[in-house]
């Protein structure tokens, strides 16, 4: 039988993953009716991935980020890993809409700029409380990256 302190650990894990699932969730609805539209006519760089990859790779990213702030949640001491995680997941969420419903390339890349900034500070912020948390944003952080490249791209391909 599980304690209840477990109990509630598990419930913020579930909450985390729902949170982050959910933001994942909102970016399709801006996503999904553009790919065959607009997105579709869009000059893009040789190494653009096909778009079935998007799906799975930004859910298991949902999932990593949710237990990594999972596994600081109650030890943190610093309330910036709270505070770079929620604005995280507030220029992830506003990241599709700003590119694919309302077709701004170079706003979404200053999104993406400022999340890549965000995500290395919430790493940072990981690292000093659990190592094995910030370890697991390694591909975050490397998709980001690229993603972050590869908007650019797309905008300077398609001015």
């Amino acid at each position: 039988m599980k304690s209840p302190q477990t109990r509630g650990s598990l419930g913020i894990l579930g909450l985390l993953i729902l949170l982050t699932l959910g933001i994942g969730w909102l970016g399709s609805r801006a996503t999904l009716p553009e790919i065959t539209g607009w997105y579709a006519n869009l000059t893009k760089p040789t190494f653009n991935p096909p778009n079935y990859l998007f799906g799975p790779v930004w859910s298991t990213l949902y999932l990593l980020m949710a237990i990594s702030q999972w596994m600081v949640w109650k030890s943190s001491q610093n309330k910036l890993t709270k505070i770079f995680f929620f604005l995280m997941l507030v220029s992830n969420a506003l990241w599709s809409p700003v590119f694919f419903k309302y077709h701004q390339l170079g706003w979404a890349l200053v999104i993406l700029a400022f999340y890549l900034i965000i995500l290395g500070a919430w790493v940072r912020c990981l690292y000093q409380e659990n190592k094995t948390a910030a370890y697991l944003q390694s591909p975050h952080l490397l998709w980001v990256s690229f993603a972050t490249i590869l908007n650019a791209s797309i905008y300077f391909l398609n001015r």
